[in-house]
């Protein structure tokens, strides 16, 4: 059970759906949740690896109208974008939608999917957001450092300087599974503006692409 005690490190390892509430505290700079893809989740992922798209977005609004409870944008988006429905991705987004609005109070949700042949972003980074769920459906997981670090620079990209310090971090870098669920604090995070979690693209094979699920409160 994660306590609110300090940690040694700014990441709370999260054993259920209500620990990742861990986020909220103001030592945790990252929630990481393990858990594993069902058949047909996996089954969906292997076919959209090898599909000729790049990704999507859209906007899932509050249940409020309607639209967060049956799906109507993924369902929309996705029988445009692959020609079928993908109902276990579909459910398994609008799943991790309910609980990041359930722990943020957001009225909306941007979700990203991405097919990826390359890293995105290879190199250590914080991101300039206030909160990202990130999830792997096919490939290596994100990286991240479990250490606070301080950015020196708030909300701004790190400097040369910044760049030496992040790439000396290079020891501590952990590694979530696909199927896990990583929050990660962004710099405009109140009272987190030097504090960014710093994280980046995990290493890979273009020829096995990566499925990755980005999710923000809006």
């Amino acid at each position: 059970m994660v306590t609110s005690s300090h940690p040694p490190t700014s990441v709370a390892r999260a054993d259920s759906l209500v620990e990742l509430a861990s986020i909220f505290e103001p030592w945790c700079n990252i929630a990481h949740l393990r858990r594993s893809l069902d058949a047909d989740l996996v089954a969906e992922s292997e076919g959209l690896a090898h599909g000729n798209w790049d990704g999507f977005s859209t906007v899932l609004p509050s249940d409020g109208d309607g639209d967060g409870v049956d799906g109507s944008p993924l369902r929309t988006q996705f029988a445009h974008t692959f020609k079928r429905e993908l109902p276990a991705l579909r459910d398994d987004i609008l799943f991790l939608s309910e609980l990041l609005r359930d722990l943020t109070g957001a009225n909306a949700i941007g979700v990203r999917v991405m097919r990826l042949l390359k890293p995105a972003c290879p190199n250590l980074h914080f991101d300039r957001v206030g909160l990202r769920l990130v999830t792997t459906y096919r490939g290596p997981g994100t990286e991240y450092v479990p250490d606070r670090w301080t950015a020196g620079d708030p909300g701004s990209s790190p400097n040369p300087r910044g760049r030496e310090r992040l790439d000396a971090l290079e020891e501590s870098v952990r590694t979530s599974r696909a199927g896990d669920v990583v929050l990660l604090k962004g710099t405009l995070w109140e009272g987190n503006e030097a504090h960014g979690a710093i994280h980046r693209s995990p290493a890979f094979d273009s020829s096995e692409p990566r499925i990755v699920a980005t999710l923000d409160p809006l």
